[in-house]
């Protein structure tokens, strides 16, 4: 059995939190818990936990193909603005983005339910959200396109320099992820996330989130 716990969002939300109202010190885990798809580090085979006879793929039905490694890109800027108490100066304008494969409830749970194993069950469908996370660093006002398969197009309008989080609800979509930076009309950073499906492959449900990312000043993300 696993468990899943609060929403896609609590990274963002953490950081935020952090920096709001900053502690003496921070720390953030875990770097390698692959077992409970818990991880900001690199994918390591050699570490992913729990092949046995009975199960011979482990936790790789989980972590395979599910890099985390974007989230750290967004580390520098909230650690200076823990350290300095002020809003950083955004030198390379990016966005990251982050969502589960598929809906809560379109394949098998395999056991798994939601809360810790210290609070009272619940069903996952009503701990997790079917959306694309999404935040970004801008240095001036912007919009940001989200477009799921070859569904309409979403535009969300960033007013102010800063970071920016919203996210969109699947509402059925699928297919892949396309996500731009776009300024007066012209595209400064485009990428190419990982595809939604209908139904899991191994009709098995995976909770952990697929995580990309593009940036604006010529790098470019691990799945452009």
């Amino acid at each position: 059995m696993r468990d899943v716990l609060t929403t896609l969002l609590t990274y963002y939300t953490l950081h935020y939190i952090v920096v709001r109202f900053a502690d003496s010190s921070e720390k953030i885990i875990s770097w390698n818990d692959y077992g409970e798809s818990h991880y900001i580090g690199p994918i390591h085979q050699s570490g992913i936990p729990g092949i046995t006879p009975e199960d011979p793929r482990g936790a790789h039905r989980y972590v395979d193909g599910m890099p985390h490694d974007r989230w750290r890109d967004l580390l520098p800027y909230y650690i200076e603005a823990y350290k300095t108490n002020k809003e950083p100066t955004i030198t390379s304008e990016r966005l990251h983005y982050w969502y589960r494969l598929s809906s809560s409830t379109a394949g098998s749970d395999s056991g798994t339910v939601g809360n810790a194993p210290w609070e009272p069950p619940a069903k996952v469908d009503s701990v997790v959200q079917d959306r694309v996370f999404f935040t970004g660093l801008f240095e001036s006002p912007a919009v940001i396109s989200l477009q799921i398969g070859l569904h309409p197009i979403e535009r969300f309008d960033v007013k102010t320099a800063g970071t920016y989080h919203s996210s969109s609800p699947f509402d059925g979509r699928t297919g892949a992820v396309k996500v731009q930076i776009l300024r007066n009309g012209a595209i400064l950073a485009s990428g190419i996330g990982e595809v939604i499906v209908h139904k899991p492959h191994d009709g098995v449900n995976n909770y952990n989130a697929w995580v990309g990312g593009i940036w604006s000043n010529g790098h470019k993300s691990i799945e452009s």
